[in-house]
């Protein structure tokens, strides 16, 4: 966003009611499909600028009186129907200023607010729905020593943590057995059709599952997991799907 655009949006703030001008800078941010910390910093950087012009000494705002020892204020005005070619009508000096200041302002607090939010939200394993203190070992041990899925030196520890909400920057994940990327993504998927695992119904959650699971040779798994979902009992043999569904059938 240019200088002249950033204190365009300020002076148009103005032509709102004081209750609607946080509104107003909320919807301007969205149409202009920036990110809002680009937002805030141009119109903040431009606001400075407007704020010295009428309140500095710089700009011979004010100054000393002899006589009175007080300031004395020039009243530098910024003439809006000047400044915007006759769109906006009006003037700001050092004693309205904070019209446009106090609610981009209150603006930026409320970024700040959603971005800690965002923060505090962090992505965590999956969540066993079980009896976790009984299912899980019997699980680990099905997987490793019956079934194969994963490599024998996975512990138990590091197992659990991959199914009791962990923060995914903590998880040491586990190595499937094989580079098979239909066969993890069905196994996955099987354990939230049978409600072992909690999951968004209306979202995959791939990042999850690549974070908890790597291949054998400890990479990621880089793949089109929305199309081998579409393809999965095509690409993944009947023998694999049968494993995996007697697996879970003990649980």
């Amino acid at each position: 966003m240019t200088s002249n655009e950033a204190k365009m949006i300020l002076f148009e703030s103005l032509l709102h009611s004081k209750n609607t001008r946080v509104d107003f800078f909320i919807n301007k941010q969205k149409e202009l499909n920036i990110s809002p910390l680009s937002f805030i910093t141009d119109l903040l950087n431009e606001y400075d600028i407007l704020n010295e012009r009428v309140n500095t000494f710089t700009y011979k705002s004010w100054e000393i009186d002899e006589k009175t020892k007080k300031k004395k204020y020039h009243k530098q005005i910024i003439l809006l129907n000047t400044e915007t070619n006759g769109l906006i009508n009006g003037q700001i000096d050092f004693n309205n200023i904070f019209e446009i200041g106090e609610p981009l302002l209150e603006y930026g607090r409320l970024i700040q607010n959603k971005s800690q939010k965002k923060k505090s939200q962090k992505k965590t394993s999956y969540v066993w729905q079980g009896y976790s203190d009984k299912e899980l070992p019997e699980l680990y041990s099905l997987m490793i020593d019956k079934y194969k899925l994963i490599t024998p030196e996975t512990t138990y520890e590091q197992f659990k943590d991959i199914f009791t909400g962990q923060p995914i920057e903590s998880i040491n994940p586990i190595k499937w057995h094989q580079d098979n990327a239909s066969e993890l993504l069905y196994f996955v998927e099987r354990l939230k059709q049978s409600n072992n695992i909690d999951h968004n119904v209306k979202r995959a959650d791939y990042k999850k599952m690549t974070a908890c699971f790597v291949k054998p040779n400890a990479t990621k798994f880089e793949a089109n997991w929305k199309q081998i979902k579409q393809n999965i009992s095509i690409n993944l043999s009947s023998n694999k799907q049968e494993a995996i569904d007697k697996l879970l059938k003990h649980f």
